[in-house]
């Protein structure tokens, strides 16, 4: 296909140096201990695990020091070279790439993921629909695609009209201003991202970028998985204050955060007398 420019390019290219101020290292342990109960769950037993959309990499070194084989990706080369300077970045191999058109060199994976609202960045239906095919097609027989969406909840307090959020470092303050006047299912959303960085002598940096991002309801997301020919097999709410730091189900839209979608590729069948049998291995 051809690469477009995603509005995430700019955004993660504006801010990449302060990204990490963002994500809290230690939602990332957390999150890589779920995903491995998942993996329990689903009898996967497979080692090769390929981070798309990895950003500055955090996720992808957690998931190294639980013994996975971990490639990452990213569209941004800002965020890619900010992950290649950390610790014990050079036991993971980082390459830019766009999801929704992965390199053909990409395959054989026994886990896929796209952590942290990466599904949300993609343009609408039809580039959630490529990304998947592409990721379904990396996949090997038996593997896991595992992903979370953002979910209306998330949009409103998010990117709802004048909607602020701030988070204060020593040296950095991000600011976060909602600019959509009614986020809606299916639909994009717009915020307004002000990073503040210090400078010494009491000066201070100032760089805007806006953030867009587009909603995907269960329904639609579900059929990318069907055209792409996986099988969802879990579906689960994230992110409620009653059960935190749990996947949990059925999941809510209006409650959750986050819906965290598994999704199998199939194994190929073969035919031993009359019945279809098809391998176990993962």
């Amino acid at each position: 296909m051809t690469r477009t420019t995603a509005p995430a390019d700019l955004y993660h290219h504006a801010l990449a140096d302060v990204y990490d101020v963002l994500k809290t290292p230690a939602d990332y342990e957390i999150w890589a201990d779920l995903l491995e109960e998942v993996l329990k769950e689903q009898g996967c037993t497979g080692r090769r695990f390929l981070d798309v959309g990895c950003g500055t990499g955090t996720s992808s070194l957690a998931l190294h020091r639980r013994g996975f084989e971990v490639t990452a990706c990213d569209i941004s080369e800002g965020m890619l070279e900010v992950a290649r300077a950390k610790d014990q970045a050079g036991e993971v191999t980082f390459l830019q790439a766009d999801m929704r058109s992965l390199p053909s060199s990409l395959d054989g994976f026994h886990i896929i993921h796209w952590l942290d609202d990466v599904a949300n960045h993609l343009l609408g239906p039809a580039d959630l629909g490529a990304a998947v095919r592409s990721s379904a097609g990396a996949l090997a027989p038996g593997g896991l695609l595992v992903f979370d969406t953002n979910t209306l909840a998330t949009f409103t307090v998010g990117y709802g009209l004048r909607r602020r959020n701030v988070i204060e470092r020593d040296d950095i303050v991000l600011i976060a201003t909602g600019m959509t006047a009614k986020p809606a299912a299916d639909s994009p959303a717009e915020a307004r991202m002000t990073a503040f960085r210090h400078q010494g002598d009491g000066l201070w940096a100032r760089r805007d970028a806006s953030v867009l991002e587009h909603h995907f309801s269960d329904d639609t997301v579900r059929a990318a998985l069907a055209d792409a020919g996986l099988d969802l097999v879990g579906s689960y709410g994230f992110g409620d204050m009653t059960a935190p730091g749990k996947l949990v189900q059925p999941a809510d839209e209006q409650r959750h955060p986050k819906i965290v979608y598994v999704a199998r590729r199939p194994e190929p069948a073969t035919r031993a007398g009359n019945r279809t049998v098809r391998s176990a291995e993962k």
